[in-house]
């Protein structure tokens, strides 16, 4: 891209924390120029431009305006994920911060043109969480386990895959806690909504109230179905008070109905665009195909008193791949989201990450299919051990580092924490062994660090929009890691 005239960055005196800041800055801006990052986020935005219009040439302009939002975006997602923000409270920031601008290659030579967080969260949702993974990928094998490019950038130690430590968690989804009768407020107050957001551009469909006297009129039978179990014969109140809460769902659902099927063949009559339709449309659809299910669950508990699965639940009207997952930890006994499978190697860097979108197949077998992408991308010859805890502890994965050793003539050793006491008595007079699990303790950290990025709960919809994010969030924890480690390397030049 021809390069613009641009102003200065101001120099600003200030304590070792701003300097800090500055270095680590400008070391990843010049990480991701050199080491064909802008490239490779350019060519992807270029064939997503070429895909909607196939017979169609982009002309020169166009062109420059992918391409400049392409870069655009690839800073401003790390340097947003960086800085722990929100798309709103990031938009502030940059519009405030000549620094943050320059980082974001955002030309100031006459006047700055912020993007506004609408636009900064469409770039961020327009890239595939494989596009991210292979930015990941390009990381670690084009820099961080590159030996020549390390020593290259300035680092005197070398970065090995020799140890790996492996941990799973619970990444919770942005929902309230799942009572089942509290997806009826929920289904209502979602199709009330798109119901007055049509009546209020002109469809009237007969109704014997305004949308929002049905919100009020599920809110009062949600809370007094909470205030029942305080009560004499609490058990025969919560039964007659959910039966009339299963009326009133079906009359509400039946006007929404009735709305839905006139507005599918007028919309165009009531000034809304093709995409604002669609959405509306698919909402209430997904709604009234859930209502049955919802109400058949919460029938089973409450009318026939019986135990429903967690795999028969429905956790959220809006989230279809969030599971219960039982961890017994410590004040938390049970989280509703997706299971997070991480790897890392000895200095900190993670090397693999899965935000599991279906149930977890249990952590060996989450763990060997790490192993298997590891060594799918950077070659198994250089790892000595796999260390984690009992959770991974078993058979298959044991049978298949054998196996794996065997046909690949390599050693990695199978340094899993055992569940058999008198094993493990036996493992830890090991000194060596004992080592690699005292380190294993800080992988908690590192998990508590990737959460705080990411957040937690996420707040992202759907399985695809957090995968994408968490792994933003991995690739900066990366780029943030490596930008200290060659601070700390370098620490009279950062603070100068």
């Amino acid at each position: 891209m021809q390069s613009l005239f641009n102003s200065a960055v101001e120099i600003v005196i200030a304590g070792p924390e701003y300097h800090a800041m500055v270095y680590d800055l400008n070391f990843i801006k010049e990480l991701l120029k050199n080491n064909g990052f802008e490239k490779e986020v350019m060519e992807y935005f270029i064939k997503c431009a070429e895909g909607k219009s196939p017979d169609k040439l982009l002309k020169y302009n166009q062109l420059e305006k992918i391409q400049k939002n392409a870069r655009f975006i690839l800073y401003a997602m790390v340097l947003r994920k960086y800085l722990r923000l929100s798309l709103r409270e990031f938009h502030v920031m940059l519009a405030a911060s000549p620094l943050y601008q320059e980082f974001c290659t955002l030309n100031k030579w006459t006047e700055v043109q912020i993007p506004s967080y609408q636009q900064i969260g469409l770039l961020e949702n327009s890239l595939d969480p494989e596009f991210i993974r292979k930015l990941f990928n390009l990381l670690g094998n084009n820099v961080i386990f590159n030996k020549n490019k390390t020593k290259e950038i300035g680092f005197k130690q070398e970065f090995t895959l020799n140890n790996l430590y492996s941990d799973s968690t619970c990444i919770k989804a942005n929902i309230h806690y799942p009572v089942d009768y509290v997806l009826f407020r929920d289904m209502i107050r979602t199709a009330m909504l798109k119901v007055e957001k049509m009546r209020k551009e002109g469809l009237k469909v007969r109704m014997p109230c305004e949308p929002s006297e049905f919100l009020s009129g599920i809110n009062a039978l949600c809370i007094e179905m909470t205030m029942s179990y305080r009560q004499k014969d609490s058990k025969k109140k919560r039964k007659a008070t959910f039966r009339r809460m299963k009326r009133y769902l079906k009359v509400a659902l039946g006007h929404v109905k009735s709305h839905l099927d006139k507005f599918k063949l007028e919309w165009q009559n009531f000034g809304f665009s093709l995409l604002q339709a669609t959405l509306i449309i698919n909402a209430l659809e997904d709604i009234l195909s859930k209502h049955k299910e919802v109400v058949k669950i919460a029938h089973t508990r409450i009318i026939n008193e019986k135990i429903v699965l967690s795999g028969d639940k429905i956790l959220s009207i809006y989230e279809d791949d969030v599971h219960v997952i039982t961890r017994n930890k410590d004040g938390v006994k049970v989280e509703f989201g997706n299971t997070l499978q991480i790897v890392e190697q000895s200095e900190g860097f993670i090397v693999d990450y899965d935000l599991l979108k279906d149930v977890s197949p249990g952590d060996a077998e989450c763990g060997i299919q790490s192993l298997k992408k590891i060594v799918a991308c950077y070659g198994g010859t250089t790892i000595n051990s796999i260390v984690a805890d009992r959770g991974y502890d078993a058979a298959k994965f044991k049978k298949w580092l054998e196996d794996y050793n065997a046909s690949h003539k390599t050693n990695i050793r199978y340094d899993v924490l055992p569940k058999k006491i008198d094993e493990l008595r036996e493992k830890m007079s090991d000194d060596s062994y004992k080592k690699k699990h005292k380190r294993r303790a800080l992988s908690e950290a590192k998990i508590a660090h990737i959460k705080d990025i990411a957040g937690n709960p996420m707040k992202q919809k759907t399985i695809s929009n957090r995968q994408k994010h968490l792994g933003i969030a991995v690739f900066t924890h990366n780029l943030k890691k490596l930008a200290k480690m060659h601070r700390d390397e370098n620490w009279e030049q950062a603070v100068s």
